[in-house]
């Protein structure tokens, strides 16, 4: 974990991933939010309050998390019925969740899946969405470099390695803040991303590809680093160069995520019948 004093920072050396025309990155002290579990919906609503608080204050935020129970993750204009084998999820007692950012469905194993996401002022950050996520990506790709890993970026959002797929990004826009986020696949269950999942059948995608044909690799699978060691590296990488403070949610914003969750959960947000 990144230094445990109130406020931290890397070195003053200029780093290369930072978007060179706002040089008052380096100056704002950013929101550490550090690795926990949370309740599937509560971890999606945390999303939009997220994206609500930062443009509001103008205060970045890093927050690396975890979910509390096994769930497949589907993009906002996705229709569960076509990318998810729902009976499999159910006989499996599989939450789903649909976020606010687009992509395809993802299996997400509590034990296996690290959640990270970068929320901050849109003057922070390029305007171009496809060099945000190349920062990004290339942030992950030098943490996975520190456990021993070799991994590169595949435009738009994903970052490979020679055995596979290893880390996905979404990414939503609002007027005045923008949220990046992911999941590092520490461990993954492949049998039962094949059972859930059948991408073959996203019609908001041109290529139908099977899930069985698509390689996916983890941390575990490719270097012997504990998760704990794994969530070190990542929060490291994408703190470096900002000044920091080790932070948590505060009560408004819980209870605003929780009451929020009620709306992510519901049935018109989840839309089982598109």
């Amino acid at each position: 974990m990144p230094d445990n004093s109130s406020e931290s920072s890397s070195h003053d050396s200029a780093q290369p991933h930072l978007h060179e025309k706002s040089p008052s990155i380096l100056n704002r002290t950013w929101r550490f939010i550090p690795f926990k579990k949370y309740d599937p919906y509560l971890k999606i609503a945390l999303n939009e309050v997220a994206l609500n608080s930062v443009s509001q204050s103008g205060a970045p935020i890093v927050w690396i998390s975890g979910w509390d129970k096994n769930c497949v993750n589907v993009g906002q204009q996705q229709n569960i019925n076509d990318v998810v084998n729902v009976k499999e999820a159910k006989k499996r007692n599989i939450t789903i969740v649909r976020r606010q950012g687009g992509g395809g469905a993802m299996y997400l194993d509590s034990e296996g899946e690290i959640s990270w996401a970068v929320i901050a002022p849109n003057e922070l950050l390029p305007k171009d969405v496809n060099e945000i996520y190349k920062m990004y990506c290339e942030r992950l790709c030098d943490a996975l470099q520190v456990l021993g890993i070799e991994a590169y970026h595949k435009p738009i959002n994903d970052v490979m390695t020679t055995l596979g797929k290893i880390s996905g990004s979404t990414l939503k826009r609002e007027r005045n803040a923008t949220y990046i986020g992911g999941t590092l696949i520490y461990a993954v269950d492949v049998r039962a991303v094949r059972a859930l999942l059948q991408p073959e059948n996203d019609k908001t995608k041109d290529k139908k590809v099977p899930e069985k044909f698509k390689p996916i690799t983890s941390v575990s699978m490719e270097a012997e680093k504990t998760r704990e060691e794994t969530i070190q590296a990542l929060a490291k990488s994408l703190l470096e160069g900002f000044t920091f403070k080790i932070d948590d949610w505060s009560k408004n914003e819980l209870s605003d995520a929780q009451t929020l969750s009620e709306k992510y959960s519901s049935a018109e947000w989840l839309r089982y019948n598109d």
